[in-house]
């Protein structure tokens, strides 16, 4: 009975060991940083220099927005260390579950053209869910955590999505609740892009393939860099976090997106929406695996985000690296305000 106490012992210490050398290894190497921070954001930008110079931001970039307002805009470290490559201004990144904000948006934007409205079933616009006791869950239901449909009990085969989207959906619509739709929250993890992008591609009135409504909808009319299923003449300025040397293998990365996400994409009534939570409080986004979060906060009109190559096993808004930037923003907001 000893054994998997000691074992489990063991193999912390080993994980330990690990992250320090890792850690320690690249101490000496040049740093690298660029961009831009407003004169009232100072404390910021000299955090996030000060992460990137004692190597706790390995590669990395932060983005903050205020009052409408790009006032800080900054990247550094390497995108991939083993070959001293470093992070430039169009480094593209993954944010992990950020992106579930990305789909959220997408959404909002189909509501403001009418091709969707947020209390309406799921159903309505995908007639096949409405089975195994999924008849009454509405699209706020999905979006909030609260269907009920946060694992899967039969496997699915990812690639269909691409290489039989019908197939796809009709086997996602014959899971079951996992309790009465819209009584409990649960964290839709790896769920919630699947059920939201169907959704997306049943909803659309001209049909059109996921990656097509991503860029027409949302990334061409707001000039966003970013890419849902990046093609490889952009893979050059990708971020290497899925190696050996990580501390240990990811599953498959959902999307590829730039840094940061422009703001003020949606207009007030689907904001205030957004933001008003069910739990309480006026902020909404999302905290992505390994230290990637962006979020927008109402009270004091100010958008969020940071992204890194350097994945940490700590949930991110206990991250270190975030924790100080965060503090570093606060405390700067406090300065302004008494001016």
């Amino acid at each position: 009975m000893k054994f998997p106490v000691n074992g489990a012992f063991f193999f912390a210490i080993i994980a330990i060991y690990w992250y320090y050398f890792e850690f320690c290894r690249y101490q000496d190497l040049p740093q690298f940083m660029g961009g831009y921070v407003d004169p009232r954001f100072k404390l910021v930008g000299e955090t996030f220099r000060k992460n990137v110079n004692n190597g706790l931001e390995v590669g990395g970039a932060i983005a903050v927005y205020y009052e409408g307002e790009l006032v800080v805009d900054m990247w550094g470290g390497y995108i991939d260390r083993e070959v001293l490559i470093p992070w430039k201004n169009d480094t593209l990144g993954l944010v992990y579950s950020c992106s579930k904000g990305i789909g959220v948006i997408l959404l909002g934007i189909f509501a403001e053209k009418g091709y969707i409205d947020f209390q309406e079933r799921v159903s309505h616009y995908w007639p096949e869910f409405a089975q195994n006791g999924k008849e009454s869950i509405t699209i706020e239901m999905l979006i909030n955590h609260q269907a009920g449909l946060h694992y899967l009990e039969e496997p699915l085969e990812m690639e269909l999505f691409i290489t039989d989207f019908d197939q796809f959906a009709s086997k996602l619509a014959l899971q079951k609740p996992h309790w009465t739709p819209g009584t409990q929250f649960g964290y839709h993890c790896f769920t919630f892009g699947m059920y939201v992008d169907v959704l997306l591609r049943k909803a659309d009135p001209l049909k059109r393939p996921l990656e097509q409504i991503y860029r027409e909808e949302l990334f061409k009319p707001y000039d966003l860099d970013i890419f849902q299923g990046t093609p490889y003449s952009e893979q050059y300025r990708t971020v290497s976090v899925l190696t050996e040397k990580y501390w240990w293998e990811v599953v498959d990365s959902f999307f590829d997106i730039v840094p940061y996400i422009a703001s003020r994409i949606l207009f007030a009534p689907h904001i205030c929406k957004a933001s008003t939570a069910l739990l309480g409080g006026y902020m909404f986004g999302y905290a992505g695996f390994g230290g990637q979060v962006a979020y927008g906060e109402m009270t004091n009109r100010i958008s969020i985000a940071h992204i890194t190559n350097h994945l940490n096993p700590i949930i991110s808004l206990n991250d270190e690296r975030w924790s100080s930037i965060i503090t570093a923003i606060y405390d700067s907001l406090e300065k302004i305000k008494k001016h």
